[in-house]
């Protein structure tokens, strides 16, 4: 556990608080979603379904954050923090998937790519059937990098380092009411 003499300043001690940790954990859920969105739907970049699935938990993310300022839940922080870091590295598992699929280190999911079909479209109605399955977007095309890297290697880093954080916090960091109590 952290001391009250350490080196840390008063924003410091949020940070290594659960409660501070739950609020920056809210804050990632937060950016990162309203950066993919923004991505989708204010620029058109049309997401891979392995995009899709990173989004998830992120999602969870946000909901466990969230929770964990309802009144009453102060002492589960600790238990939402911890889940909030584990889904963050399994956010940062998917990551690491899809930017293998992206690199071509391996094959991605079905879902990943236009799958030839067996058999032929004879109709009208049975091609819009098949259009409508194809993917919008190949999971191995890269749309968009920053600095060389494509935004699930930024998530890679992204999630992983805030996942990371969570767990520091929740076995290293102060649970709630240490402060009042070490004074």
């Amino acid at each position: 556990m952290l001391s009250q003499d350490s080196n840390c300043s008063p924003g410091c001690d949020f940070l290594l608080s659960w409660r501070g940790a739950l609020a920056a954990m809210f804050g990632v859920a937060v950016l990162a979603l309203g950066t993919v969105l923004i991505a989708q739907y204010g620029f058109g970049f049309a997401p891979c379904v392995l995009c899709l699935w990173q989004r998830i938990p992120y999602f969870f993310v946000l909901a466990l954050a969230g929770v964990g300022f309802a009144p009453g839940l102060r002492r589960w922080r600790g238990a939402l923090l911890l889940g909030c870091g584990l889904l963050l590295l399994i956010a940062c598992g998917i990551a690491i998937f899809h930017v293998g699929v992206e690199q071509h280190w391996w094959l991605g999911t079905t879902g990943c790519s236009i799958q030839a079909s067996a058999t032929p479209a004879h109709d009208t109605k049975s091609l819009r059937a098949m259009l409508l399955a194809t993917p919008v977007a190949q999971c191995d095309q890269i749309t968009w990098t920053l600095l060389g890297l494509s935004m699930a290697t930024w998530n890679v880093f992204f999630a992983l380092t805030m996942g990371l954080y969570a767990l520091y916090v929740v076995f290293m960091g102060r649970p709630d009411g240490a402060e009042a109590e070490e004074k």
